[in-house]
């Protein structure tokens, strides 16, 4: 098995192995794959050109599946009592030509719609998807990782592929775990004012929608530049009093920058806290609410240990509201917080180019979820940052999600 020592050495995990604990937010988004439309996966893309050399793929992704076991778990047990599993050490490559799917959005890419089984496997594939670009997609369900995990294996894929040492994995500390090693604050109570920067819902569809723009930003204060410009977009969208309120954005946060270095773990590690957008607020002023909130460590409120308890033994079905219970929260126009935003530290497309293959720009899909009005991925990149936005249909249609993408373009490049 691996450890959580700084000083591990990476050990293989064998087949039928149990190689961790599955944490309670991990089980809650195993409710999708039996309950909902579309299972919740990470999709991550390198995009840029050159050529596709599907046996070298193939070799470094089942690499990858040995330093990273993480990426070939399955289901072991229900309820409190549920544990990832090692499956074989294999990561499936597939290679799709004469595809029409641009980079930009949904269209012509059933393929990132497509599910990856918790129970039956694979949680991991790599597509690789030649169009009018060479795009790589990285897929991994999201019950085996989040967005710096998933991160951490396109690293050691490029590595593998350039004829590098991987750095693997050596820990399986995920989120819950952190609880014990990070004192932050009770878990604050969330109440529903917050309204959708798109404004009211229209119709019923929860179908997930997005669209990719590159903005020239830097990162420097990118993200409170970014949610002031998100307040800003919501004021000009939602004009309506009786359809105004609060914008609250929420912040992911990667609690691995509480670990040394040396550990390296692909488990679900991640955070969030949430910032309220005021007319009076000015980037300085949003800068340090993020600071004084990481400084707390708000990222990780500490839960009633009845409910953490209760997350660890409720059945699956009952981690998620039915779709007639979602519409009606949107048929309210009030909610918890208004999106999520997260970034994606700035990535070096020369690490990403290999194998043939020359890379000249990442980006990230957000993952589908029915009760935000919105989900910001942000990867940051050498000539600006590409900017994914995704939320459900009934608040982006007649094109609300466009005037809300070229809205957040204009703010911010003039902040």
């Amino acid at each position: 098995m691996t450890v959580d020592n700084s000083d591990a050495n990476l050990k293989p995990v064998q087949a039928g192995q149990i190689y961790r604990k599955m944490s309670p937010i991990e089980r809650s988004y195993l409710y999708h794959d039996k309950y909902s439309e579309q299972s919740i996966i990470l999709n991550a893309v390198v995009e840029g050109h050159g050529e596709f050399n599907l046996d070298q793929w193939q070799t470094a992704m089942d690499k990858i599946a040995q330093v990273h076991p993480g990426t070939r778990v399955v289901r072991a047990w229900k309820l409190g009592f549920s544990k990832w599993r090692a499956d074989e050490p294999h990561i499936p490559v597939t290679l799709i030509e004469d595809s029409l799917w641009d980079g930009m959005g949904p269209e012509n890419a059933d393929f990132i719609r497509a599910r990856l089984s918790p129970v039956t496997g694979p949680v991991c594939e790599v597509l690789l998807v030649k169009s009018d670009k060479l795009r790589i997609v990285f897929r991994m369900h999201h019950a085996v990782t989040d967005a710096s995990g998933l991160r951490q294996i396109i690293d050691d894929a490029f590595r593998i592929l350039k004829g590098e040492k991987p750095i693997g994995s050596n820990s399986t500390l995920f989120d819950v775990d952190m609880l014990d090693r990070i004192k932050g604050p009770a878990m604050p109570t969330v109440t529903r004012t917050a309204i959708a920067p798109t404004g009211p819902a229209k119709g019923t569809s929860l179908s997930h929608i997005w669209l990719r723009k590159k903005i020239a930003v830097r990162e420097f204060k990118l993200i409170p530049k970014m949610m002031l410009a998100i307040k800003l977009a919501s004021d000009s969208l939602v004009m309506d009093r009786q359809n105004s309120g609060d914008t609250k954005v929420r912040l992911t946060v990667d609690l691995r920058r509480h670990l040394p270095r040396t550990l390296q773990t692909t488990a679900n590690c991640s955070g969030a806290f949430d910032v309220c957008v005021s007319h009076e607020d000015t980037i300085a002023d949003l800068n340090l609410q993020i600071r004084n909130a990481l400084r707390l460590n708000e990222e990780i409120p500490t839960p009633p240990r009845k409910l953490l308890t209760a997350a660890r033994w409720v059945p699956t079905k009952y981690h998620s509201p039915y779709n007639a219970s979602i519409v009606k929260v949107h048929e309210s126009g009030r909610y918890q917080r208004s999106g999520t935003l997260t970034m994606i530290g700035k990535g070096d497309m020369e690490k990403y180019t290999a194998a043939g293959f020359i890379a000249e720009t990442a980006f990230a899909i957000p993952i589908p979820l029915k009760l935000l009005p919105f989900f910001m991925a942000l990867w940051v990149q050498k000539d600006g940052v590409e900017m994914v936005i995704g939320m459900p249909e009934l608040l982006g249609n007649d094109g609300r999600l466009e005037q809300f993408v070229n809205k957040l373009d204009t703010i911010i490049s003039g902040l």
